[in-house]
This record gives structure tokens, sequence and C-alpha cells, in this order.
């Protein structure tokens, strides 16, 4: 199920619920724009947003996580007593936010100099580029050395370039295709002794 305007997050509630009563599998999909609240027409969601939740600036889709965290834990809470539903039931969920790219800008002495727009943990960073192999969200990652490498079924993403990331590749893989992110820091030999080693299965993406 795909909400494009997710608003207060109703319809996570009700595939979850429906899931619940028939043991179904549904899947659901929220989008929402983090648009403002406008305290003097919701002073009511404003005030929920800036109290109850300790949003700085609140925006709709405060809500709509706040809506789908509870709507999840009432209805475990309801079936807590049948073991095997609880079991079965999937109530989890993961949030996706939408950021700017990074930037190179050049300054007025011909320097160039990076911009970016989020502070993104390593374990984001690694599923920046999964997406750009194509992995579907669902598709689990995972950490091959602690945020530096990650991998999702035969792909190998570098999130922090360092001898202990080139000593794995080289002893330790085949046939993995491996992506590096080109606005890392990098140094200059430790990229080039990668290509050698890799060939065609590196891949650089800006991102």
């Amino acid at each position: 199920m795909l909400d494009f305007f997710a608003g207060s997050g109703t319809t996570a509630q009700a595939v979850m619920e429906l899931n619940a009563e028939d043991g179904g599998n549904r899947k659901f999909i929220l989008v929402q724009l983090d648009e403002p609240i406008d305290e003097a027409k919701s002073k009511v969601a404003y005030d929920f947003c800036k109290n109850t939740l300790k949003s700085q600036n609140p925006v709709i889709s405060d809500i709509t996580i706040e809506r789908v965290k509870r709507a999840a834990a009432k209805i475990a809470k309801a079936t807590k007593q049948d073991l095997l539903s609880a079991k079965e039931l999937d109530l989890d969920f993961r949030l996706f936010t939408m950021v700017q790219k990074p930037e190179l800008v050049s300054e007025e002495n011909d320097n160039l100099r990076l911009i970016t727009h989020a502070d993104l943990s390593p374990q984001d960073k690694a599923l920046n580029l999964a997406l750009q192999d194509s992995k579907m969200l669902h598709k689990k990652l995972e950490s091959i050395i602690k945020d530096k490498l990650y991998q999702c079924e035969n792909s190998l993403y570098i999130v922090q370039m360092d001898k202990e990331v080139l000593d794995y590749i080289k002893n330790k893989t085949h046939d993995e295709i491996v992506y590096l992110n080109a606005f890392d820091d990098i140094d200059l030999q430790e990229y080039l002794n990668l290509e050698s080693h890799l060939k065609t299965r590196l891949y650089v993406v800006f991102q």
C-alpha cells in the first residue's frame, strides 16, 4: 500500500491492524513532505509536537511517525497473549529522509569546496551506495568492518577506506562488486591500489 500523502499515518495503522486481524503480510510505504505545522491554524497539533515530541520545528511527518509507533505498540500489546501471532506479526518500520546531494563549489581562490547537506551515519552512507546498486530497501545490509565496510548480497560498499578495508578486499573477496563514493575523503595511493586489484569490479559513484 503506497500513500503519497501520509498525513497522520492512518494508512499504516489500518494495514497493521488488518494484518493482525487476519494474519496477512501486507506492506505499506508512507510519503510525507516535511510540511511545517501552522501554530495559528493547528495549535493542538503544534503544541503536541513541540511539548510531547520535543520537535524544535513541528512538521506533519512528526505526527506521522508517532502514530505509526503508537499503533504498533497498541497492536503488540493486544496480541501479547497470543504468542504465535505476536511472533509472526511484523510491526517494524524503517524511516528514510530525502536530502540534497553533496555539492562542489568553486571559491574565489579557485579552490573547490565540498558542501554536504546531511550528517549521515556510516550505515546511511552504505545504504545510499546500495541504492545506487539497485538494491531494494528491505534487503539486509551487513556490517563487515564496523563503520567502514558493508555488504548486501554480492556487493560491498566502502564507507571509509583504509588499510584494513583494502586488506580484506584483497584477501577475502572473489567476484564481489565494490562500490565507493567519489565524494569520500580517500588517499590517492589507497584508491590506486584498490583500483589495481579490483579493476572492472570497482564502481565509483557520485552521491
